[in-house]
């Protein structure tokens, strides 16, 4: 079992005036990324290299090392572009196999997994029974929470309670201002494939429970559920957890940083773009009926950690003509993080973003970092090449100003150019800085963790989001139409807004398809999967979404005060919201919860019979 408590929940119930409980279900998902697990290795004497489709190169070295009884220095993983992996991408699976196949026949290698061995062989989001009591006062202030989690292990994991302390440690104990917290985690090991890692990790398990929940304690009390959130919310300075603390202990409580405080933010927001205070009709009553059609509207609030405690590094060198590189062992897994990661270091050096040539996971030639999973890509990627940025440009500072007879504080760079701040005409190119200055390069290494100013403690970052949804349900066939979603996230700063927003929109899209469509059929004698294609395992295709339009995204902008010019990550934070608000929105059209794991026509059609 995985324990956490904090404070006195029997007290906190007993000073309740109303308690609320229920249990519901969370269902399985694979990640289904785009591309199939690839690998190639080639060996040169006793010289391995691997090309790999991974989110973390360095981990795939390291086992190879292991395994292979090798030193590091002798293996290379590359790993420029993986297509697509939403926590599927790690561990590795099969680099170790390939390496031995190579050596076997004395030739590169390459094993490339069908759609069916990438269902079957890899792992999967978990399914999650919760059991969750809430005690709440007249006036809406919640006194107490308690959550039982029992979730899939199936055969194996590389993971162990890793993702239910996720749901413990964020969703469970810090999302509300609950001043008395008990969860309980449970893993049963059964017939099935792996458990893995999938976007969210353990707080959308926990958010379908949690925010159902409190919907019907709003409803309980007859307070409008964007109010009662409002009021609820976590803020700057309520107990903070760090996921690993939870998981390995000692249990450690912190307390949450002030880019939290961005929470009442993005709930007005959203409610304001979707047009909250005009749709919601109150308690029992649907936004529009149209003869058996119901429309309703629902809300749902999240978080997730934006960084997991591991450090990261990068290297900016300068080349002589005044462009740069940049080296990260981060790879790009189509969130975008090359093009961002380019764009804060052109920014910093005042160079145009052409200028800058961004080479990532190469291990014999990137820095050591982690990878990319837990939402660290924007804290810990591109932060570290932010501060290595800033050691560059004081370097061309300090050479500039030997040159102009100035000191580096007076000076700024921008265009291509070095120059004093109050006479803009008098500088050098950046180009002949680096000519002066042989070879300009800098290191740096984001560390963990984050001390809070205010009260001197550990601070683990984390992102919040609010996101509302609108359905219509025909109450006759149980059909499901997802008319619109409007969510914001709290972004702490938009490095580019195209992509933030794209990523918002697939992780809307993976929420969608979890609760709605996408099924694993399992034989549950055998523990194999029945529908381990692409034709038979639904996703949502683009007919399945609400238009281009009905679909909005708001990037509230709220400097973390530990990211670069104030960014933090944000792509899976979508995930915890968009199913509990769609669930959420379906009672608003019909007054039943369905409280199921998947919201389809049949289950919709069983709780109305109810």
């Amino acid at each position: 079992m995985l324990p956490l408590e904090y404070g006195d929940v029997d007290k906190g119930f007993a000073e309740a005036d109303y308690i609320i409980e229920g249990t519901y279900e969370s269902p399985l998902q694979h990640n289904l990324s785009p591309e199939p697990r690839p690998v190639i290795c080639q060996w040169v004497g006793n010289e391995l290299t691997c090309w790999t489709s991974t989110q973390t190169p360095q981990a795939i070295r390291e086992e190879l090392a292991q395994c292979l009884d090798m030193p590091l220095s002798n293996i290379r993983v590359i790993s420029t572009y993986t297509v697509g992996g939403y926590g599927g991408k790690q561990p590795g699976k099969i680099s170790v196999l390939t390496a031995l196949l190579a050596k076997k026949t004395g030739r590169p290698v390459k094993a490339l997994f069908t759609r069916e061995e990438d269902f079957i062989a890899t792992h999967r989001r978990i399914d999650a029974k919760i059991y969750a009591r809430l005690g709440v006062k007249k006036g809406g202030r919640i006194t107490a929470l308690y959550a039982k989690m029992i979730s899939n292990y199936g055969r194996d994991s590389a993971f162990g309670y890793s993702i239910p302390a996720n749901s413990a440690a964020t969703t469970c104990s810090i999302l509300y201002q609950y001043p008395n917290s008990r969860f309980e985690g449970y893993h049963v090991i059964t017939n099935i494939e792996d458990h893995g890692a999938m976007n969210g990790f353990g707080d959308p398990e926990a958010g379908f429970c949690i925010e159902r929940l409190m919907d019907e304690a709003a409803e309980k009390i007859g307070m409008d559920p964007v109010e009662f959130r409002l009021k609820n919310c976590a803020r700057y300075g309520d107990k903070g957890m760090d996921r690993a603390t939870a998981e390995f202990g000692p249990v450690e409580w912190s307390v949450l940083g002030p880019d939290v405080d961005s929470f009442p933010e993005c709930i007005r927001k959203v409610a304001e773009k979707a047009r909250w205070k005009e749709k919601w009709k109150g308690w029992e009553t649907p936004m529009e009926v149209r003869e058996a059609k119901r429309r309703g509207i629902g809300i749902a609030i999240g978080m997730h950690h934006c960084l997991s405690r591991t450090p990261d590094s990068a290297t900016v060198k300068m080349n002589q003509d005044g462009t740069a590189d940049v080296f990260s062992s981060d790879p790009e897994i189509g969130q975008g993080l090359r093009t961002a990661m380019g764009q804060v270091v052109a920014e910093v050096l005042g160079l145009p973003y052409e200028d800058v040539n961004v080479l990532l996971s190469d291990t014999s030639v990137t820095p050591y970092g982690y990878g990319v999973f837990a939402s660290r890509g924007t804290l810990a990627g591109i932060g570290a090449a932010y501060k290595a940025a800033l050691e560059v440009k004081r370097q061309l500072l300090e050479i500039a100003a030997g040159r102009l007879g100035v000191k580096p504080e007076e000076m700024e760079v921008g265009k291509r150019r070095i120059f004093v701040k109050r006479n803009p005409a008098k500088g050098i190119s950046i180009a002949e800085a680096c000519l002066v200055g042989f070879q300009v390069t800098g290191n740096a290494r984001v560390p963990y963790p984050w001390i809070d100013e205010r009260s001197g403690k550990k601070i683990s970052p984390v992102s919040v989001v609010a996101t509302i949804a609108e359905v219509e349900v025909d109450t006759e066939t149980g059909e499901l139409d997802l008319l619109r979603l409007t969510s914001a996230h709290d972004c702490g700063r938009a490095i580019n807004p195209t992509i933030a927003e794209n990523q918002i929109d697939m992780s809307l899209t993976l929420a969608n398809g979890w609760v709605r469509t996408e099924e694993l059929v399992i034989d549950k004698s055998t523990g194999v999967i029945i529908n381990p294609n692409m034709l038979d395992y639904k996703i949502m295709t683009i007919l399945d979404m609400p238009k281009m339009d009905d679909i909005q995204e708001i990037l509230v902008e709220f400097p973390n005060p530990w990211g670069a010019f104030g960014a933090k990550g944000m792509s899976e934070t979508a995930m915890t919201t968009a199913a509990p608000a769609i669930a959420n929105a379906i009672y608003n059209a019909i007054g039943v919860r369905v409280r199921g794991d998947h919201l389809t026509p049949n289950r919709i059609l069983q709780a109305m019979e109810k």
